[in-house]
């Protein structure tokens, strides 16, 4: 956070030139007024506030990481928000995937996959005929992408990654309020780390926090469920074409591709396994397609924005959609494995699009 402060104190302006006059000699802060600037452009064009809040986010975490040396590319990115702002959109798929630079080609893919936004550990539930091959699945990924090394969660990270999950699988609901002192009294702890994981929560859009009256899972509108879903099936797609077009993959990926959608195709047609389970199969096999095409910053974004599309899980992830992605999964593998970059990307868009369709039907 030193950066943030840092940049506060500064000024916290969106004028590169300004920046950089105050900073003499450190052309990091020019290249990251830029960015924060590019970014803002795009957020405003699309009158998507939490694209643009996210993206700040990502830019943050990457100068602090990188010790300021960006993982988006500035002069790709602002030829990206120059197109948005004009709302000319012929190839912008060329011009968002060109912006992103931090992929395999500079860092292994299995360190990229392991330094995802931490999600709620969900359990694998004891119903079904598959959820051993669901754990067998869960754990050779867990081996072979996040190796060690990590840092234990804090309190309030087990307590925000607690809540998580309970919003995703519908135990908490929209609008209902979530009280620090029921909580700190479950798990035996202050409010202090309680009041901090819900913090965390409201900053990733999940639930939010209303002065006085306290925090609320966050209820999401048609015009949220739209621009969010946009947002994911343009992620999903260049996630899944980087993973086709990625040379030399190691030979793991491809097998446990192929094991991760021949698993969803007997949970989606598994009357007794809950949806709990798909969600967790759906997930780990998404982490491989990561893995494959290495990208962390698309991989960073899309995993911000599915906390907030998980608070409609309950209501949309049912058997009927479980079946269709699995479909389209399998579709999604196949161009990957045969190297087809453009079916992967046409098919990684529509599983995205697909699920928008029942989010919006579900919501009305």
């Amino acid at each position: 956070m030193k950066l943030a402060c840092e940049w506060a104190e500064k000024g916290g302006g969106r004028d590169p030139v300004s920046v950089s006059d105050r900073v003499v000699g450190d052309s990091r802060w020019a290249v990251y007024a830029g960015v924060r600037q590019a970014i803002s452009t795009i957020g405003e064009a699309a009158r998507l506030p939490r694209l643009e809040d996210a993206l700040q986010r990502l830019a943050l975490q990457s100068f602090i990481a990188q010790r300021g040396s960006p993982a988006i590319s500035l002069a790709a990115l602002e030829i990206l928000s120059a197109k948005v702002a004009a709302h000319d959109f012929g190839g912008i798929e060329a011009a968002i995937e060109a912006s992103f630079v931090e992929t395999t080609r500079r860092f292994p893919a299995r360190r990229e996959a392991a330094q995802l936004p931490v999600v709620a550990p969900t359990p694998v539930v004891e119903a079904g005929r598959h959820a051993e091959a669901l754990r067998a699945f869960i754990d050779r990924i867990a081996a072979r992408i996040i190796s060690g090394g990590s840092e234990a969660p804090s309190a309030a990270d087990q307590l925000a990654a607690t809540i998580l999950q309970r919003i995703q699988f519908g135990g908490l609901r929209p609008g209902e309020a979530i009280r620090e002192l029921p909580i700190a009294k479950e798990f035996n702890t202050s409010r202090g780390p309680v009041r901090d994981a819900l913090r965390t929560l409201d900053r990733r859009g999940i639930i939010s926090i209303e002065g006085r009256k306290g925090a609320f899972v966050r209820e999401l509108g048609e015009s949220d469920i739209v621009g969010l879903f946009a947002i994911r099936a343009a992620l999903s797609g260049v996630q899944m074409a980087e993973a086709a077009a990625a040379p030399e993959r190691p030979e793991w990926i491809d097998d446990e591709l192929r094991a991760g959608a021949g698993l969803l195709h007997l949970l989606a047609h598994d009357p007794e396994s809950p949806f709990e389970n798909y969600i967790v199969a759906r997930r780990a096999l998404a982490l491989v397609t990561l893995a494959a095409g290495g990208n962390i910053v698309v991989g960073r974004l899309a995993a911000e924005l599915e906390g907030e599309v998980s608070i409609l899980w309950a209501t949309v992830v049912s058997k009927q959609r479980q079946v269709e992605s699995a479909n389209t999964w399998e579709k999604i593998v196949a161009a990957i494995i045969a190297g087809d970059r453009r079916t992967a990307e046409l098919e990684g868009r529509r599983i995205v699009t697909e699920a928008a369709t029942e989010a919006l039907r579900c919501s009305v």
